[in-house]
Order: structure tokens, then C-alpha cells, then sequence
């Protein structure tokens, strides 16, 4: 009973702390150091070093492709070049061969199913390589998806300027309509007319447009 051990080991102390009235006192810090129930509630700072630790592991800040190789993975394509230019053919051959080796697979299993372990073990290679591949196509996809945010971006600041340069023209369209008017409205004496004649002048004046 000595050597159990929980599967999850239970919540750390600190969790009590993230309180709504400590998350309010965190958010007006302003730069100032926290007390000792905030300071678990201010996020920490980059690490300064490629490596940190997280949930128990070891994590590298700086992204790496491990190369199939040092992975100890059989590599099954061929030289991709200096700008991976060769990815798209290498990636449909590999497609090529899970279908051929998926169908070598089927007629193992009807023939003699004992030998499907070694095709299985290909077909595992095959994937592993294919997913390789496309890892190697992440910051193409990181670039075009960025290149479509911005684009988003700008379509929709254009939109509005379209919507606030519309606004301003109506805006002085009434101003000058307004301007138009006014010499007509300011010739009735607000002082010596009486209540039912500033009723009229309150109706010539709902009457612009």
C-alpha cells in the first residue's frame, strides 16, 4: 500500500488565492509590487532561459523540428532543398504508397494474417513521414494564415471609412440645409412672439431635412 500513489495529485494551495476581489486588486497594481496573495495572480515573465518547467516537464521555448533521423525514424523521402521546394511530390508518393501498402495490407489479413504485423509497421513509418512533412509546412501556414488576418483587417478598416466618410457627408448636407434655412427661422422675434407662434417656429424647424 506504501508504493500507491494518486493518479491526479491534488489542486496546488495557491488556486484559493484567484478570487474575483484579488483578480480587481491584481488588475490595478500598475506596476507596483504585489503582496503576497497577488503575487500568484500576476502572470511571470518570459523565460530567460530555452528551457522552463511546466506540469511536471521540461518544455524548449525555442520550436524544433527534430529531424526524423535523430528521431530514430527510417526518413522515406529524398532531399527536399534549401526551400522545401520538393515537399508537394515527396508528400504524394508517400500518399501513394499508404494506399499500396494499405491494400497489400487487406490481402495479408485474407491470406495469412500473421504476417500483418511487419505491414502495419509500414504503414507507421509511412504516416510518420507524412506528418513530418506536413510540420514542415507550419510556417507557411503560420505566414498565409497572418496574411489573411491582415487582409480581413484591412477590409474592414476600409469598410469603415467608407461607412464614416457617408456619415460626414450626410452630416453636411443637414448643416447646409440648416444654413439655407436660418435666415428664414432667426427673422421670427423669439421675445416678442407668444407661445403658439414659438410652437410654429418649432415646426418650421422639424420640417428640414
Amino acid at each position: 500500500m506504501s508504493n500507491l500513489a494518486t493518479v491526479f495529485p491534488p489542486p496546488p494551495f495557491y488556486y484559493e488565492l484567484f478570487t474575483e476581489a484579488n483578480w480587481e486588486r491584481a488588475q490595478n497594481l500598475n506596476g507596483q509590487a504585489p503582496d503576497e496573495e497577488l503575487e500568484y495572480l500576476v502572470p511571470p515573465p518570459p523565460p530567460e532561459t530555452p528551457t522552463y518547467r511546466g506540469f511536471g516537464s521540461i518544455w524548449n521555448t525555442e520550436e524544433k523540428l527534430v529531424p526524423l533521423k535523430e528521431a530514430g525514424v527510417e526518413q522515406l523521402y529524398e532531399d527536399l532543398g534549401p526551400n522545401n521546394e520538393n515537399l508537394v511530390p515527396e508528400l504524394k508518393k508517400l500518399l501513394k504508397s499508404v494506399l499500396v501498402n494499405f491494400v497489400t495490407l487487406v490481402g495479408i489479413m485474407s491470406i495469412n494474417p500473421e504476417q500483418f504485423p511487419a505491414k502495419v509497421d509500414d504503414l507507421r513509418v509511412l504516416f510518420i513521414n507524412i506528418h513530418h512533412l506536413l510540420n514542415l509546412y507550419r510556417p507557411h501556414q503560420s505566414r498565409e494564415s497572418l496574411v489573411l488576418l491582415m487582409t480581413e483587417q484591412i477590409a474592414a478598416r476600409r469598410q469603415e471609412i467608407v461607412e464614416m466618410k457617408a456619415s460626414n457627408q450626410e452630416i453636411e448636407q443637414r448643416i447646409k440645409t440648416l444654413v439655407e434655412h436660418l435666415p428664414n427661422l432667426t427673422q421670427m422675434e423669439p421675445t416678442d412672439k407668444p407661445e403658439s407662434e414659438w410652437g410654429q417656429f418649432d415646426l418650421e424647424v422639424d420640417k428640414l431635412p
